[in-house]
């Protein structure tokens, strides 16, 4: 059972207007059926420690569904597109996230690889998504599939950060490198509505 269930509850919203004199009106609590609906807050069904059991990690069929929607929309990783069946990428949720580690992508070899039959797998930490939106939670599996590469040969491989940098090195000399030049074009197109 995933955490979503909680969020099919009745929401109580606690309205408060004011009156045309500036004083605040008596007014009841207002109950929606079901839960709220706006924009951006409708949260990932991300599944809870005891649908574990044993296990640290679980198949994650909604994470797999999201890579290929977010694999069609986005060009930059248009290679993948193959990869999205027969297993080429497998999508887990591991139970516990790591002091740095919230997802991964890994490419597995030897053992792993002849277990797995995958070019890539990426899994995200249940305990760290959970409560999180669908927007973030896209934004994490997002970066994920980011490392995942493909050449056109077909080769695969893992891509590394764009960017590798302390704010501190930024604060005191700027965008000095190649790498941070290309990173503050794409922030300085972000608006303040893009930013979460």
């Amino acid at each position: 059972m995933s955490q979503a269930t909680a969020a099919d509850e009745p929401v109580q919203l606690n309205k408060q207007p004011k009156s045309i004199s500036g004083k605040i009106a008596d007014v009841d609590a207002v109950v929606l059926n079901g839960p709220v609906k706006t924009p951006g807050t409708a949260l990932f069904p991300v599944p809870i420690e005891s649908e574990f059991g044993n296990a640290e990690y679980l198949e994650a069929p909604a994470l797999r569904q999201t890579a290929a929607k977010l694999i069609g929309e986005h060009f930059n990783l248009a290679g993948l597109e193959l990869l999205t069946t027969d297993n080429g990428i497998r999508f887990f949720w591991r139970k516990h996230g790591t002091k740095t580690a919230i997802g991964k992508c890994i490419k597995p070899s030897g053992l792993l690889f002849e277990l797995s039959e995958a070019a890539f797998i990426i899994w995200l930490a249940a305990d760290k998504c959970a409560g999180w939106t669908k927007h973030k939670v896209e934004a994490l599996l997002y970066h994920e599939l980011c490392h995942a590469g493909r050449d056109e040969q077909g080769r695969t491989f893992l891509r590394q950060h764009d960017v590798q940098a302390f704010a501190s090195e930024v604060r005191y000399y700027g965008l000095w490198a190649e790498d941070l030049r290309e990173f503050g074009k794409a922030v300085r197109q972000l608006t303040l509505d893009d930013a979460e």
